[in-house]
């Protein structure tokens, strides 16, 4: 967005996609109504405007707290699976993989003894998905060449509005003393609300400036009427807040390859 400094209004206001970005020249033409066919340079196409746009739903740590409990009472066990307090101290490498989302998230757990071996209660989950999932992946941990522990991740096929991810994490060991431990953890993160800092306010503003690239040659359109600048202004604002992408990693001297 730009804005001239010498006007007491600010004089345009940008939604354009950078010109190397087809997909985002693809979004402006579609909230602008129909995409315009190329022209010449000089001859901007008209645009028009859709009738009404719809803000996104955001939601809330209790929501997102609601979810992930439907998602660990969906978990499929073997026979004779036994729920067990959370220990004070885990056993070292009984940790799912985690999603990379820094921020608006939670992460309810659970800790299972199964009677099975490690490898009988893995083959099981991969078997009997948890119902509304996808298998994202499994695999075998490994310290320094020895196999530890097996894994089994799960993503929700479809989540509700307001609901930016979920993923439901397993994480399987052999027990001491006989059968198996398996971990559990849902992560769920969900669209926070947009905060005033990033909202634009359409009274300070009295013009829009649409830009789009339709293959070598970019279209600039500038649109003046105050139902321009309240549309666009409504569409940035009713935009997602997101959550903080972090980068996930693994605790030294850990390997996990892919479950064949």
């Amino acid at each position: 967005m730009r804005a001239s400094r010498t006007a007491p209004r600010r004089s345009g206001l940008w939604l354009a996609g950078a010109t190397a970005s087809i997909a985002s020249a693809a979004f402006l033409a579609t909230a602008c109504g129909a995409a315009p066919a190329p022209v010449a340079p000089g001859k901007p196409a008209g645009v028009t405007l859709a009738h009404a746009h719809r803000v996104p739903p955001a939601d809330s740590r209790a929501g997102a707290t609601a979810y992930a409990r439907q998602l660990l009472a969906s978990l499929r066990l073997p026979t004779g699976a036994r729920k067990l307090p959370w220990p004070a101290r885990l056993p070292a490498g009984l940790t799912p993989a985690t999603p990379g989302i820094g921020s608006d998230i939670v992460d309810l757990k659970v800790l299972y003894h199964l009677t099975q071996p490690m490898s009988v209660t893995g083959s099981f989950l991969l078997a009997h998905h948890p119902s509304g999932t996808t298998l994202a992946g499994s695999g075998l941990g490994s310290q320094y060449g020895t196999v530890t522990s097996e894994s089994a991740n799960f993503t929700a096929a479809r989540v509700p509005a307001g609901i930016f991810s979920a993923e439901l994490n397993t994480a399987i060991m052999p027990d001491p003393g006989r059968g198996s431990l398996l971990r559990a953890d849902a992560f769920v993160a969900w669209y926070p609300p947009r905060g005033t800092a990033r909202r634009v306010n359409p009274a300070a503003y009295t013009a829009v400036i649409i830009r789009w690239q339709h293959g070598s040659a970019v279209t600039i359109r500038t649109l003046t009427s105050r139902q321009s600048v309240q549309y666009f202004a409504g569409l940035y604002n009713g935009l997602h807040g997101a959550p903080e992408i972090s980068v996930r990693g693994l605790p030294p001297g850990e390997h996990r390859s892919r479950r064949q």
